[in-house]
């Protein structure tokens, strides 16, 4: 599919990931679970402990936030709504490059996705080993999260010619593992964690007629 970018394309630029996201994200999320089982079985061999594999949810189209991070990521009763994936932009910058483009108008941006899991099951508050385990789980999903993006977006088309043709981020930062104090919602029977991809594009505008 092709996409125009006019002015500054921030809108555009959220909503071509959203789609490509929607179209083949989840694939890619199968396929990373997949190739780390062998590491899961492994390390749980290691350990001397039983294998159960780790899995990553699927993330459902309500649960893809193109534009913002949702508000009730800072509440504990919206537990249900994780996996998550959040599009934002970060920063709109005049890029100008040489003679040659001066008739084009010029921006970089910057784009941020983050992906955000929690466990499945909640610990007692005294289980210092269960926590641990769940600390554990809640991380490497986020990661394989993130790994699956990175694959995602290094496969799809429309990623590799609004990226480039080998998309990497720029930076990427993973939140310490988190739950929310007690109350009587829920959600603080379960252990969070985030993971935020920082991705660059340049958007080549021609002048609009008048």
């Amino acid at each position: 599919m092709s996409y125009k970018l006019l002015g500054f394309g921030t809108e555009n630029v959220v909503s071509v990931v959203e789609l490509a996201i929607l179209d083949s994200y989840d694939d890619a999320l199968t396929a990373i679970d997949q190739q780390q089982a062998s590491w899961d079985e492994a390390r749980a061999l290691a350990r001397g402990e039983e294998y159960v594999p780790i899995t990553t949810p699927a993330v459902s189209a309500e649960n893809i936030h193109p534009g913002y991070l949702p508000s009730f990521i800072q509440t504990a009763d919206q537990f249900k709504f994780y996996p998550l994936i959040a599009i934002v932009p970060d920063m709109i910058a005049k890029n100008p490059e040489d003679l040659l483009s001066d008739q084009l108008t010029v921006y970089g941006h910057s784009v941020t996705i983050h992906v955000m899991s929690r466990t499945d099951t909640n610990v007692e508050e005294d289980d210092a080993e269960g926590a641990q385990k769940q600390q554990e789980i809640v991380v490497r999903r986020v990661e394989r999260m993130a790994e699956a993006m990175l694959l995602f977006m290094k496969q799809h088309p429309d990623m590799r010619r609004m990226f480039g043709q080998d998309p990497s981020p720029t930076t990427a930062r993973i939140s310490e593992p988190w739950k929310f104090p007690v109350d009587d919602k829920k959600g603080d029977d379960f252990t969070f964690c985030s993971l935020g991809m920082e991705f660059q594009i340049k958007n080549y505008s021609p002048p609009e007629e008048v």
